[in-house]
């Protein structure tokens, strides 16, 4: 309220129309904020915005993360803004269908992209195999794609493509009866030598 008043009296003498203006925000908000009372009932307003203020920070969060990552992918790897660009719709697209974590499969990407994987759609099939290797349990989809990636470099991308190493991971850790994080782990000593 005092803001309002100091911006009233700094444009009040420049501007009439402002001021006419600044009163119309003033009338909208106090709408939404009778509006949010009404929907709060019984929970309560404070309740209410405790809620919608969470929502709001965890949105902003998952999106400054997103664009980090995206951004490191440009920036280290070397892709191209349009590369990355067409990357960032097939990442926001895998999120829906997965119910995978945004931030989770851009992080899982930039493994992918850093461990020599630039082809936008072999990158994207790749993160596709890990997230659904990760949604099947075997670990976050940054640990399932760096066995893939890692048995795909070792075995040669044309031999092995990250659908095959991702079920043969699988296969792997349940046959296995191991954790698939140990898993994860031990490939990286194995494969060189395989």
């Amino acid at each position: 309220m005092v803001r309002s008043r100091i911006l009233r009296v700094f444009i009040a003498g420049n501007n009439k129309g402002a001021v006419n203006a600044m009163s119309g925000v003033q009338k909208a908000g106090q709408r939404l904020s009778n509006d949010l009372k009404r929907l709060a009932g019984v929970a309560g307003v404070s309740s209410l915005t405790l809620a919608l203020t969470k929502v709001g920070g965890a949105v902003a969060e998952t999106t400054l993360g997103f664009e980090k990552a995206m951004t490191k992918i440009q920036a280290l790897v070397g892709l191209t803004s349009g590369e990355v660009s067409s990357m960032e719709d097939g990442v926001k697209q895998l999120a829906q269908t997965t119910g995978i974590d945004l931030n989770e499969l851009a992080d899982a990407l930039f493994f992918i992209t850093s461990a020599g994987i630039r082809d936008t759609g072999e990158a994207l099939d790749t993160l596709e195999a890990a997230s659904k290797g990760a949604a099947a349990g075997l670990g976050s989809t940054k640990d399932v794609a760096f066995a893939a990636v890692s048995a795909m470099n070792a075995y040669g991308r044309e031999n092995l493509n990250a659908a095959l190493a991702t079920d043969i991971i699988t296969t792997a850790v349940r046959e296995g009866n191991l954790e698939a994080s140990e898993f994860s782990s031990a490939i990286a000593q194995v494969i060189p030598i395989a």
